[in-house]
């Protein structure tokens, strides 16, 4: 039976949250020792995301990421952080905004496996189903 990288993750919080440093070095140095034996190394990018999900969530932290097509000031980052704390129970967020001007206008805002899509590109294209 294949092991998931999102089982991998699990385990390894489960066996580090809330450890000292000291303890959890040979944590680590055992989990490489199974990866390595069940061929399982190529997973470890996977395990890492998935790992630092797991702790985002047990932390209260959500990850945001802005797509725009020029940047957007502060004034506007905290309307959107104070809108998704309306939306959303977490106690920090932490945003990334990014820049594609492949947008032409509007916004795109993914939040964990949601994607809010109001770029100006997506709704011309769905007013161009809509004629059609």
């Amino acid at each position: 039976m294949k092991i998931t990288s999102t089982q991998y993750a699990k385990a390894l919080f489960e066996l580090t949250y809330n450890q000292k440093e000291e303890e959890i070095k040979p944590v680590l140095d055992n989990f490489i020792k199974i990866l390595t034996k069940n061929n399982d190394l190529n997973k470890i990018d996977d395990i890492i995301k998935e790992f630092s999900n797991i702790w985002d969530q047990k932390e209260g932290k959500v990850r945001v990421e802005i797509i725009s097509a020029r940047p957007l000031n502060e004034d506007i980052l905290n309307l959107v952080k104070e809108y998704l704390s309306q939306k959303i129970e977490a106690k920090t967020f932490e945003i990334q905004h990014k820049i594609d001007k492949k947008i032409l206008g509007g916004v795109i805002i993914k939040l964990k496996d949601k994607i809010l899509d109001a770029s100006l590109t997506n709704c011309l294209n769905r007013l161009k189903e809509h004629i059609q």
